[in-house]
């Protein structure tokens, strides 16, 4: 995204359309290796599907720091809970989509 978290609804009705997502996650510096000298909060996960929900991150550490990688960004892992089978909203929508 590039930018911080704050900032992503502003940059999705442009890329992707649709309802604005809800908080990205992680919202924290991930970029950039050396860190004394670039500054970002950039790596994000989002999404506007209805009922998914944030179940936590990791942002890894910096890797193969010792080559000197410049402007390397922090790998982020993020894991995502999607509405399931046991949700009538989401078994209506999968049915409508399956009539089409």
């Amino acid at each position: 995204w590039n930018v911080p978290g704050r900032g992503v609804a502003a940059l999705w009705e442009a890329l992707i359309g649709g309802s604005h997502p809800g908080q990205p996650q992680p919202d924290r510096r991930s970029c950039c290796w050396p860190e004394t000298h670039h500054y970002g909060v950039f790596d994000h996960l989002a999404t506007n599907i209805i009922g998914a929900q944030h179940d936590g991150h990791t942002v890894h550490p910096y890797q193969l720091s010792e080559e000197n990688p410049v402007k390397q960004h922090r790998a982020v892992s993020a894991r995502l809970l999607l509405p399931g089978d046991g949700d009538a909203a989401a078994k209506a929508l999968v049915a409508e989509v399956l009539k089409q």
